[in-house]
């Protein structure tokens, strides 16, 4: 997940290196998400897995509506003219946009990582009391 928010950052930054190389990268790294149902696998019974992983699915696939459609209300703020986009549309518009989905890539992972730690503490002050 670190490095798909790098590759993000490599793109929004516009560093120069190869497009072939950064669309790669987006797309090899972009695609580890789809570790968490192997992580589910983990937290379920087996014989409750099935429904784990098809409420996941229901989840993105519903997050994923939800943030199409927060894009494009974020997109009307800098609005065509002339049936063209701006370049001030283009460079202001798509960066924040990209910063505000990076920020929030950040956010749900330390919310991802930072449970377990919070877990593991507690688990070790209980056993050597």
């Amino acid at each position: 997940m670190a490095l798909f928010v790098v590759t993000q950052l490599l793109m929004v930054f516009r560093v120069p290196l190869p497009p072939a190389l950064l669309l790669t990268a987006y797309g090899v790294f972009g695609g580890t998400g789809i570790l968490s149902y192997a992580i589910a696998a983990e937290y379920f019974p087996t014989h409750m897995i099935g429904r784990a992983h098809t409420t996941l699915t229901l989840v993105i696939f519903v997050l994923i509506f939800c943030f199409q459609v927060g894009i494009g209300a974020l997109l009307s703020f800098w609005p065509a003219e002339a049936g063209r986009y701006t370049r001030r549309r283009c460079i202001v518009g798509d960066i924040t946009i990209w910063a505000i989905l990076i920020g929030m890539q950040t956010a749900s992972a330390i919310w991802y990582v930072l449970p377990s730690r919070v877990l593991q503490k507690q688990a070790g002050a209980v056993s050597s009391n």
